[in-house]
């Protein structure tokens, strides 16, 4: 008599990549897996500190908060297993955040001055959302240097 036994597996997909914001929560249930021979499945997994998962439910929990460590992509890996075999799987799961803009929304306003006048502008003030540091970079709209009659001090 030969007994078979084939690992455990996903029964229609696998986890998929995920894309997600900075400072916001989200939460994913992993695919349905199952086990041919019905055996027992055990799930083993090793997963980034803002990650939790809910064995009941397959539910996991993302919450990322600390910008050092939770800005970039990162692999979650786990190995579904019965008695006998292993089968493992991965997905990533991508925290992005957006990039420093100018406190409370504001946007710059278009100017017209007169030839031969002086006029200084205030830049509203700026912030990143993630508390990074970052550096104003000032041009003209396609990205060229500004001109040599306009002035950005950046430490005023």
């Amino acid at each position: 008599m030969t007994v078979l036994n084939s690992a455990p597996l996903f029964e229609k997909e696998k986890p998929k990549n995920l894309i997600m914001n900075f400072k916001t929560e989200m939460t994913y249930k992993l695919p349905k897996y199952i086990d041919i021979e019905k055996n027992a499945i055990t799930l083993d997994q090793v997963l980034p500190s803002f990650v939790t998962f809910d064995s009941i439910s397959s539910m996991y929990f993302f919450k990322p908060t600390e910008p050092a460590m939770h800005i970039g992509t990162f692999t979650i890996e786990g190995t579904l297993k019965d008695f006998q075999l292993s089968n493992p799987f991965s997905f990533t799961i991508t925290v992005i955040k957006k990039p420093p803009g100018f406190s409370g929304g504001k946007k710059l306003k278009d100017l017209t001055v007169i030839q031969g006048t002086e006029y200084e502008y205030q830049m509203p003030p700026s912030e990143d959302e993630a508390g990074m540091p970052y550096k104003t970079i000032i041009t003209l709209g396609d990205g060229s240097p500004l001109p040599s009659f306009i002035n950005y001090n950046p430490t005023e």
